[in-house]
């Protein structure tokens, strides 16, 4: 073999060796412990959540096809983004001396607004309202109003007229449940009135609650009060079967809201209505519990009236047997008598009503208005 033919074999085996070396380098350690994968990921509020990983360094999240690192154990999503349902995973980094743990995952929906609903920009182009003019009757399933409508907030559900607009129970039987815009600041007049929903959750900084908006919603048991809500007009949740209505600290307007609520059970009061107009209660037949403020200084014409002890609930007459209202009221009763209060306030309710003062019990029935001081004695009649 000549020279040429020698060096051309070393350089060969040389260059080979320089090839292989690599892949025989020392692998990572395969005996290492691996990290558990994140618990309980969930997406709340176009957050992604999950509870801490013992031993991660950080965190990476895979949205989009694009991966993101975070030490914190929340990620916030995109919430102007296409409706659709959208993969989302995340992977806990691991310290020195662990692997990193596998990948868990979770779907991210961005709903849609429901088909039929109309939408109208603010004159300052601000953001939009939502009408529900184009629904078709055979809507089922959830009504979805979006928190955003063309990358601009949703904040306001237009009024309906009851006189072009069916607004009767039953309304729109299909639809069970209603998903409100967070960005809601009000409901119009008559905006779900005779819906079949089963629930319904108002949004943290709605402010006014229309005229009728709810009325007739015989199948809604429960009703949340935001603390933002300042005003509730008339007939807001007449007819509808929610069980107690615990009214937030701030309301200033209290209109006659609450007729024929028939499963009506338990009502609070904030100190921030002084005034509770005619009728408010009227027709409240199983109410039992009212907690008044002293801060009230008017009761309208049978605000808390019995009314005739019978009503239709769908197409079935309903009896109701009457029973004593229990008031928790924080002034004295001296204050209780100074509240304008006409005689037909209680309308109907023979067996009367117990108001615990804070320096004594009032006890109205057919015998008269007795009074008596929390420190002992007989009492007295007014």
């Amino acid at each position: 073999m000549n020279k040429k033919s020698i060096l051309t074999a070393v350089l060969s085996f040389v260059l080979l060796v320089a090839l292989v070396a690599p892949s025989c380098s020392p692998a990572a350690p395969s005996n290492l412990p691996q990290l558990y994968a994140p618990m309980n990921l969930r997406v709340e509020d176009a957050r992604l959540l999950w509870d801490p990983a013992k031993n991660a360094a950080s965190y990476q999240v895979e949205f989009r096809d694009e991966i993101f690192s975070t030490t914190e154990c929340e990620y916030p999503l995109p919430e102007i983004i296409d409706y659709g349902s959208y993969l989302v995973r995340v992977k806990a980094v691991a310290v020195a001396g662990y692997l990193d743990s596998p990948w868990v995952k979770t779907t991210y929906t961005v709903q849609a607004p429901t088909e039929g609903l109309q939408f109208t920009m603010l004159k300052d182009g601000s953001g939009y309202t939502v009408s529900r003019a184009g629904l078709s009757p055979e809507v089922s399933g959830e009504l979805v109003i979006p928190d955003y409508y063309n990358g601009l907030p949703v904040v306001g559900v237009e009024d309906v007229n009851p006189q072009t607009s069916p607004v009767a129970f039953p309304n729109f039987k299909g639809i069970t449940s209603i998903k409100l815009s967070k960005f809601l600041q009000y409901v119009g007049d008559y905006a779900f009135a005779g819906f079949c929903i089963k629930s319904v959750t108002l949004p943290q900084g709605l402010r006014e609650i229309g005229v009728g908006s709810f009325s007739q919603t015989r199948y809604l048991t429960q009703i949340n009060f935001p603390s933002s809500v300042k005003l509730i007009q008339d007939y807001a949740f007449e007819g509808s079967s929610i069980y107690s209505a615990v009214l937030p600290e701030g309301l200033i307007s209290l209109g006659s809201a609450f007729q024929s609520c028939y499963f009506l059970d338990t009502v609070v009061i904030p100190s921030t209505v002084t005034q509770i107009p005619a009728k408010t209660f009227w027709q409240c037949y199983h109410l039992k519990y009212v907690t008044l403020s002293s801060s009230v200084t008017y009761m309208g014409d049978e605000a808390f009236g019995f009314g005739s002890g019978a009503g239709y609930f769908g197409e079935r007459e309903v009896t109701f047997v009457e029973h004593v209202i229990y008031f928790t009221y924080s002034g004295t009763y001296t204050q209780w008598f100074d509240i304008e209060i006409p005689e037909n306030w209680r309308n109907g309710r023979e067996d009367g009503c117990d108001i615990t003062c804070s320096d004594a019990k009032i006890r109205i029935s057919y015998a008269g208005t007795h009074v008596i001081p929390n420190e002992g004695g007989p009492g007295f009649y007014v």
